[in-house]
């Protein structure tokens, strides 16, 4: 049996989980081709279902699922693909940063160079650049692949604000912590902590003038407490199973917040959309409604992106009851997934894997 191997994360954040589902969706493999995961979620062990060296000894062919920090230990995989020839394809990837380790660029130019890389499919303008810059061929910008995830029914619709706690710390570690106090030396983690105070401020303000229904949702279980101290337990939702967080997304009316994977879901289903973000990151939101404009061509009166660095932001009143056209954005979606499995399917090596 064809065995494929998947860089993707699980259990950590939903939008993750969209992404993977995402790239399936668009691979539509066969019957007889099994998934194996290597689940890149932070604190996730190496250990038994994803145990990395007994896993990748199975795989047949390797796609890099979309994750952003899709580097690091996906290393060893990379390895492992040169020197056993196993074929490669990149399907949705974000650099995010960049790389800034000359060994990680070294294995990329090597990855880049040989005649592995069957398909190289990235999601915002920055992955492009990036992965031309290393010498990858054919580099192609597509939409996001969580917006190819199977649409539920949009009904009941809700206002929802996506609030985050930018306190929560992604990871602990001593390089962390020696950048803490580095911030803290500098004067940084007050600015931080000035930024913070008024987010909350700024995301409270907006939830109270969002019409009836709302609801806020979190993707992050650490997130739950302080949530519910803002907004008050009975708007708070957080599910595990981050199908149930989809199936929340589809009742989007109107989605005001800061994750572009509550973003998306929330596009697919014809909401407005504002998001509120604080790094460049949220560019694959205005790279992927772009592209959808050539067929959706109102939908950029339906969809802003607004960077709060500066903390200037007003709060979006124009976009509240400004309903976009849902089945036409779905309908060109659809004909954009066509596109990218024609693509797929023309990769010599991979069509042997799809339907």
């Amino acid at each position: 049996m064809k065995t494929i191997l998947l860089s993707t994360s699980c259990l950590w954040n939903c939008g993750d989980d969209f992404i993977r589902d995402g790239v399936l969706a668009l691979l539509n493999l066969r019957p007889d081709v099994r998934t194996i995961w290597w689940n890149r979620a932070l604190g996730v062990r190496s250990a038994f279902a994803n145990d990395l060296k007994v896993n990748v000894r199975h795989c047949d062919y390797f796609i890099v699922a979309g994750t952003p920090s899709w580097m690091n230990r996906t290393e060893y995989i990379y390895r492992h693909c040169l020197e056993h020839r196993i074929p490669v394809a990149l399907i949705g990837v974000g650099t995010r940063g960049g790389m800034w380790n000359p060994w990680q660029k070294r294995l990329l130019r090597q990855l880049a160079a040989s005649d592995l890389v069957e398909v190289c499919l990235v999601r915002d303008k920055y992955a492009f650049e990036t992965l031309r810059a290393y010498g990858f061929r054919d580099v192609k910008l597509i939409m996001d692949p969580a917006f190819f995830v199977t649409p539920g029914r949009a009904e009941n619709r809700v206002n929802l604000l996506g609030w985050r706690d930018y306190a929560v710390r992604e990871k602990v570690s001593w390089r962390d912590y020696g950048k803490t106090v580095v911030d803290c030396l500098c004067g940084r983690q007050r600015q931080k902590r000035a930024f913070i105070t008024w987010y909350d401020d700024f995301m409270q303000g907006i939830f109270k003038q969002l019409p009836d229904p709302k609801r806020v949702v979190v993707h992050d279980n650490r997130e739950i407490a302080r949530a519910e101290q803002l907004f008050g337990r009975e708007s708070v939702f957080y599910a595990t199973d981050y199908r149930e967080i989809f199936r929340m997304y589809s009742t989007a009316r109107t989605y005001v917040g800061s994750r572009i994977h509550g973003a998306i879901p929330s596009i697919v289903h014809g909401a407005c959309v504002n998001v509120l973000y604080l790094a460049s990151k949220a560019h694959v939101v205005e790279n992927s409604t772009d592209i959808l404009s050539r067929r959706v061509p109102g939908i950029t009166d339906s969809v802003h992106v607004v960077y709060i660095k500066d903390r200037d932001a007003e709060f979006p009143q124009c976009c509240v009851h400004a309903m976009p056209d849902g089945d036409a954005i779905r309908t060109a979606i659809a004909e954009q997934k066509k596109v990218i499995q024609e693509e797929l399917r023309r990769a010599p090596q991979l069509s042997a894997y799809l339907q």
